[in-house]
C-alpha cells in the first residue's frame, strides 16, 4: 500500500495521489531548495480509511437528501457537520494506523511535526478559499482534524478526492498515532 510517501519520492505522476502542494514541494527540493523533511499521506489511505468505516454510504445518503442545487447554506452545511462527525468518530484501521506511526517514528525519531491538510486539486487554478483546510499543529488526533476538514468550511464535498499530504514538522509522536 503506498499509503505514506517520502515528499522527496514524489514525482508530478503522483500529483493525484499526492495533492499539488505536496509535488510542488518535492520539485523545489530536487531543484536544491532547502525543504522540510516531509512526509505525504496519500489519497490511498483517505480511501482506505473511507471504505475501512463505510463512510462513502454516509455521504452518498447526506449528498442525496435533495439535489445539492436546491439546498440552502444552511442544509449543506447541516450535511457537511453530520459527516465530519462520522469522520471524528471512525476509527483509523490498524494497517493504516501502523503504517503511519512507523513512518512518522522512521522519518521524524521523535522530533514533533506539523500536520497539514491538503487535497490534490486544492492548488489548482481555482482562487482559495480561506478556512476550507484545517491545519494542525497540536492536535492529538491529526488525521481526524486533517480528514474531516473536506466536510467543513466554504468547499464542503466538493472536493473530488482528498488526501492529507506535505505535512512537516509537527507534534506528533509515535505514542500519539496509536
Amino acid at each position: 500500500m503506498d499509503a505514506i510517501v517520502a515528499l522527496e519520492r514524489l514525482t508530478e505522476a503522483d500529483r493525484e495521489r499526492a495533492g499539488d502542494k505536496a509535488c510542488r514541494l518535492a520539485r523545489i527540493a530536487a531543484s536544491g531548495f532547502e525543504v522540510a523533511p516531509a512526509l505525504c499521506v496519500t489519497t490511498t489511505a483517505y480511501r482506505a480509511f473511507v471504505d475501512a468505516n463505510h463512510l462513502r454510504d454516509v455521504i452518498r445518503m447526506e449528498l442525496a437528501r435533495k439535489p445539492f442545487e436546491d439546498m440552502r447554506w444552511e442544509e449543506i452545511w447541516d450535511a457537511g457537520l453530520r459527516i465530519r462527525g462520522r469522520f471524528l468518530r471512525s476509527p483509523l484501521p490498524a494497517v493504516l494506523r501502523e503504517a503511519l506511526a512507523d513512518a512518522v517514528e522512521e522519518r521524524f525519531r521523535g522530533v514533533p511535526v506539523v500536520v497539514r491538510s491538503s487535497a490534490p486539486g486544492e492548488d489548482a487554478a481555482a482562487p482559495p478559499l480561506p478556512g476550507s483546510t484545517t491545519p494542525s499543529s497540536t492536535s492529538r488526533e491529526p488525521r481526524r482534524s486533517c480528514a474531516t476538514s473536506r466536510w467543513s468550511g466554504p468547499r464542503c464535498g466538493r472536493t473530488a478526492a482528498c488526501s492529507t499530504g506535505a505535512s512537516s514538522r509537527s507534534t506528533s509522536t509515535r505514542a500519539r498515532w496509536r
